[in-house]
C-alpha cells in the first residue's frame, strides 16, 4: 500500500512537471513570436575580384589581383511608435588571407571594412527616439557608412544618411534632427551631430584609481631626443547638416540637396603634432530625370587642415620636421574637390533592365579625405588628381546582381596629408567584377 502511495505521488509530480514544462515552452514561443514581430532582418553578401595596375613614369608596370568578400546582416526594430532601432553586423576579408591585411592598429573607425581578419563588427547600431512631432534624437554608431552616392552603382535604396565625403568611416555619436514637411512633397531636415573621439584606455587592475586612463605616445624631436606625451581625454567632432528633398519637381521624380559642415580640433597625430580639420560639402542628386531611368549627382567639397608642431621624420641627413601639407613645423593647407556621377537604367526587360554609369573625380593636391571604407583597390575619392569609374550592373536573378567595371586614375601628387605634397606621375588602373546578393 505504501509503495502504491509513493508511486502515485511521483506520478502526480511528474504530471505537474510535464504541465509546467509545456507551459514554459508556450511562454517561450509567445515571447519569441513577440520578438520576431518587432525585429526584422535583411542583409547582403558580396564577392569581388579586382586586378589593379600601376604604371610608373619610368620602369615596368606592376599588377596585383585580389579576391575579397564583404557581407552584412541588417536588423531593425520598432518596439513602439516613438522608438526605432537599427543595426548592421559586417564581415569583410580577403579570400584565405595568410597575414593581416592592415598595416596599422585598429582605431575602431571601420573595423568591418579592414579586410584584415575573420571577425564581424557592428558597423552601425543606433536608436531613433521621437521626442515630439518633427524632433528626433539619435544615439549610437550612426549610419555614416555607404552614404550617397554609393547606392547608385547597384541600384539600391539609400544605404546611409550622410554623404560619404563628410563621414567616410563608421562614427559613433549623438544627433538631433528637426524635420519640417512642406506641401506638395517638399521637406527640409536640419541636423546637429556631435561625435566625441575618446582617447582613454581601460585599466583592468584592481588597484586602479581611474579605470579609464590616458595612453602615452612616444617619438623623437628634431634633435633625435625621445619625447613622450599623453593624449587628450577626448576630441569632439561637430557637424551641422541641412537636407532638402522635393519629390514633385517638374523634371525629376526626386531631388535632394544636402549642405553639411564638419570640423574637429586638436587631433593628436603624434607626440608633438596636432591638427585642426574642417570639411564643407554641397551634394545634389536628381533621380529619374524626365521620367526616365537617368540619375545624376554632383558633389563639391572644400577642406582645410591646420597643424601645430611637427613629426620627426628620419632621413639620410637627419630627422626632418614635417607637419600637415608641409616639410616644416605648423603646416596647413586648403583643398577643393569635385565629383560628378551619372547612372542610367536601360528599359530592356528581356535582360532585366541593366544599369550603366560613370563617375568623375577631380581633387587638388591639398584636398584631405579620410577614406576608411573603400571596397576598391585604389582610393579614387581621396585622390590628388583625377579619376574616372565606368561600370555595367547586370541583374541576374531577383536579389542577385553582377557589376563589372574599370577605374582609371591620374594623380598629380601622392595620397596623404602629412608632409609636403610630392609629385606623382604614375598611372593607375583596375578592372573588377562584383557579385552582390541581397536577402
Amino acid at each position: 500500500m505504501r509503495s502504491s502511495f509513493v508511486i502515485s505521488i511521483f506520478a502526480m509530480t511528474g504530471s505537474a512537471f510535464g504541465a509546467d514544462s509545456d507551459l514554459a515552452k508556450r511562454v517561450d514561443a509567445l515571447e519569441m513570436a513577440s520578438y520576431t514581430n518587432t525585429v526584422s532582418l535583411s542583409g547582403f553578401l558580396e564577392t569581388r575580384y579586382e586586378q589593379g595596375t600601376k604604371k610608373p613614369e619610368t620602369g615596368d608596370k606592376v599588377t596585383k589581383s585580389i579576391n575579397t568578400m564583404i557581407g552584412g546582416i541588417d536588423f531593425k526594430s520598432n518596439p513602439n511608435d516613438r522608438v526605432s532601432i537599427f543595426g548592421r553586423w559586417v564581415y569583410s576579408a580577403a579570400y584565405n588571407a595568410q597575414q593581416s591585411m592592415s598595416d596599422a592598429d585598429s582605431v575602431n573607425w571601420s573595423d568591418g571594412r579592414a579586410y584584415s581578419d575573420t571577425k564581424a563588427y557592428f558597423e552601425r547600431f543606433f536608436a531613433n527616439i521621437r521626442l515630439v512631432d518633427n524632433l528626433q534624437f539619435t544615439f549610437g554608431r550612426l549610419p555614416t557608412v555607404d552614404g550617397p552616392p554609393f547606392h547608385f552603382a547597384d541600384s539600391l535604396s539609400r544605404q546611409g544618411s550622410y554623404p560619404k565625403w563628410i563621414y567616410p568611416a563608421a562614427v559613433d555619436g549623438y544627433a538631433l534632427t528637426y524635420s519640417h514637411p512642406f506641401s506638395q512633397g517638399h521637406s527640409l531636415a536640419a541636423r546637429v551631430i556631435h561625435s566625441p573621439m575618446t582617447f582613454l584606455t581601460y585599466d583592468p587592475s584592481a588597484g586602479a584609481e581611474f579605470k579609464f586612463k590616458n595612453p602615452d605616445t612616444s617619438g623623437v624631436d628634431v634633435n633625435g631626443s625621445p619625447v613622450k606625451e599623453s593624449y587628450k581625454d577626448k576630441i569632439d567632432i561637430k557637424s551641422v547638416m541641412l537636407d532638402y528633398n522635393n519629390s514633385s519637381t517638374p523634371i525629376s521624380k526626386d531631388f535632394n540637396a544636402i549642405v553639411q559642415f564638419m570640423a574637429f580640433n586638436g587631433f593628436q597625430i603624434g607626440p608633438l603634432l596636432t591638427a585642426d580639420y574642417s570639411h564643407q560639402l554641397v551634394y545634389l542628386e536628381a533621380n529619374q530625370l524626365l521620367n526616365t531611368g537617368l540619375n545624376l549627382w554632383l558633389a563639391y567639397s572644400a577642406t582645410e587642415i591646420t597643424s601645430s608642431g611637427y613629426l620627426g621624420y628620419p632621413s639620410p641627413s637627419g630627422v626632418v620636421p614635417i607637419s600637415a601639407m608641409s616639410n616644416s613645423p605648423d603646416g596647413s593647407g586648403k583643398g577643393k574637390g569635385t565629383a560628378i556621377g551619372v547612372n542610367y537604367t536601360l528599359p530592356i526587360e528581356v535582360i532585366n533592365n541593366p544599369g550603366l554609369g560613370a563617375e568623375y573625380i577631380s581633387n587638388d593636391e591639398k584636398y584631405v579625405l579620410f577614406e576608411l571604407t573603400q571596397r576598391q583597390m585604389f582610393n579614387i575619392y581621396g585622390i590628388h588628381g583625377k579619376a574616372t569609374h565606368f561600370y555595367w550592373a547586370q541583374p541576374v536573378f531577383p536579389g542577385v546582381k553582377l557589376r563589372i567595371g574599370t577605374m582609371l586614375l591620374t594623380p598629380t601628387h601622392n595620397w596623404g596629408y602629412v608632409g609636403a605634397p610630392s609629385e606623382n606621375k604614375n598611372k593607375y588602373s583596375s578592372v573588377y567584377a562584383n557579385l552582390r546578393l541581397d536577402f
